[in-house]
């Protein structure tokens, strides 16, 4: 699928300082198209990179799903999405090194994706490492005023 209009803000992997490895592409997020204020959401098209044309799957995507304390897989998530007890969680992780962060509340990361988005290049995608990613979420739940 070839990559659209922006903007993005892409997460990858390539290890730590002490421990390098090969890139590897967590996930896009995407401003969501529903009525409201403004919120991201994981792109479901893929991962989005600078100078390429189309988008990369990303394998394992960084959504689950549950309806109360019980997983769902993807066919039942599209069956469940309208009961009360629906949530998503995102998990950012790197299979790789093993460095790994779940949100139980995806929405309390826009403020934050939305500040990194400002820094997008002209092709309005901003790839972030997973560890600057982590960071800066970090500091903006501990300083929310200076979203």
């Amino acid at each position: 699928m070839r990559i659209g209009e922006g903007p993005y803000v892409s997460v990858y992997c390539r290890g730590s300082n002490a421990q390098p490895h090969a890139k590897f592409r967590i996930g896009s997020f995407v401003p969501s198209d529903q009525p409201g204020p403004l919120r991201w959401v994981n792109s479901h098209s893929g991962y989005a990179e600078h100078g390429k044309e189309r988008y990369f799957r990303v394998v394992p995507g960084i959504s689950q799903w549950l309806v109360g304390n019980v997983w769902l897989n993807e066919h039942e998530r599209r069956d469940q999405r309208d009961n009360d007890a629906f949530r998503e969680r995102w998990v950012l992780g790197c299979p790789t090194c093993g460095l790994s962060k779940p949100y139980a509340e995806p929405a309390v990361l826009s403020s934050a994706i939305s500040a990194l988005a400002l820094l997008r290049s002209e092709d309005q995608i901003l790839e972030v490492p997973l560890r600057a990613f982590l960071d800066h979420v970090d500091r903006c739940r501990d300083t929310p005023e200076q979203i």
